[in-house]
């Protein structure tokens, strides 16, 4: 749990399917999937690898040499 906004779409999602189980009457099953289909959406938006730019782990093999050589072959 790296990241508290996925937790938190999860959690909320969760809440929901368990809301629908518990009061059905209240909590309709249309509701409750529309409801949960948007807060993982959500979370996966927000959801990055904790390992990759922006994290703890630099980017070694980023050489502007390989980028040079692409754009020539690629001509």
């Amino acid at each position: 749990m790296k990241n508290w906004k996925t937790t938190l779409a999860g959690a909320l999602a969760l809440a929901l399917v368990i809301s629908h189980a518990i009061w059905p009457a209240v909590m309709t099953t249309e509701l409750a999937t529309g409801i949960s289909s948007v807060l993982v959406a959500a979370g996966l938006l927000v959801a990055k690898d904790g390992n990759v730019t922006g994290g703890t782990v630099l980017n070694s093999n980023n050489d502007a040499s390989i980028v040079k050589q692409s754009a020539k072959e690629d001509k």
